[in-house]
Order: structure tokens, then sequence, then C-alpha cells
């Protein structure tokens, strides 16, 4: 992740977009805040340049961040995962 990128998208964001994205969530929110790739690092997000990208990343707790990727179709459905297309 490029310089300064973690703490613009965090100011941008503030806390964890989760419900923003229509995820509804089966556990409360625990405040413990990360920056999430859409676009996922380990399915050929790596090799492309704007998996970094601002628009690529998305503040959530680490709960939510766990069952988004327990829940994959349904983060897909609601664009908090995005599938990487050549």
């Amino acid at each position: 992740m490029p310089p300064g990128r973690y703490e613009q998208v965090m100011d941008r964001d503030k806390w964890c977009q989760a419900n923003a994205y229509g995820h509804e969530t089966s556990k409360p929110c625990d405040n413990r805040l990360v920056v999430h790739h859409r676009l996922v690092k380990g399915m050929g997000g790596t090799a492309d340049p704007a998996v970094n990208d601002a628009e690529n990343l998305v503040v959530v707790c680490e709960t939510h961040h766990l069952e988004l990727h327990s829940n994959a179709a349904k983060s897909y459905e609601n664009g908090l995962l995005l599938r990487h297309t050549t």
C-alpha cells in the first residue's frame, strides 16, 4: 500500500462500512478497524496496480471483515468483494 493510503482511507470512511454496503451483519461492530481490499489481493489483485487505489479499499471492523469473507456470495453481491477481470 502506498505511503499515506491507509490514513487516507481511514480518514475518508471513519468507521466500519459493512452496513453502508448493505451487508447485513449477524454481530455488532467491534470497533477494531482494518482496511479491506474489495479486489482481494490473493485473487490476482497483487499484480493489478489498482489493488491499492482508494476506490478498492474500504474500512471495516475485524468482526465484519471475517464475516464478509465467510459469506463471499453476499459480499460479491453487495460490492464488498470484487471479481478480478481480464
